[in-house]
């Protein structure tokens, strides 16, 4: 009877880890739009969603950044997206607080979903100078239209904001 309660469980242990296999094959996004584009972001690079009215400005910093918002007693250097990809500049009051020690909130217009999607609905992009800043895309259908949309490279962003503010 020990032998088939252990067996038992030996088997849903085996069943358990099959399913956390096909789970890590899943990746949560956050789909949102900054200015007149959709993009994507790991959601689990993302600490927050912030709706902030009150933006504090800096001198002397890249055309970018909109100055500082205070997010729980720290700065954060407010990046309107658009305006980084030379764009309109937005005025939307939406940011995006990375999930880093970089103190960087990407400001953007809505948020249109999270959705989990499969690994394999990963694309690689075309090398250009603006695709620096996109790890790849992703497939996304909000059923009206059927997108491939960047992935942004959080890295690489916060590494040319970096590299500004030293030559600015």
């Amino acid at each position: 009877m020990d032998e088939d309660i252990l067996k038992t469980i030996e088997e849903n242990d085996t069943v358990s880890q099959e399913e956390n296999t096909a789970d890590e094959k899943h990746r949560t996004w956050l789909i949102f739009d900054a200015g007149n584009r959709t993009y994507a972001a790991d959601a689990t690079k993302v600490r927050e969603i912030l709706r902030n009215d009150e933006i504090f400005p800096v001198p002397f910093v890249p055309k970018y950044i909109k100055g500082v918002i205070n997010y729980y007693g720290r700065p954060y250097a407010a990046v309107d997206f658009s305006l980084f990809q030379n764009d309109e500049q937005q005025n939307s009051k939406l940011f995006l607080i990375l999930n880093d020690e970089n103190d960087v909130a990407i400001q953007i217009s809505d948020v249109r979903e999270f959705q989990t999607l499969k690994e394999d609905y990963l694309q690689t992009i075309a090398r250009t100078a603006e695709s620096a800043y996109f790890s790849n895309a992703i497939d996304y259908d909000d059923g009206i239209q059927h997108l491939a949309v960047p992935v942004l490279n959080f890295e690489s962003i916060t590494a040319r904001i970096r590299q500004d503010f030293e030559n600015e």
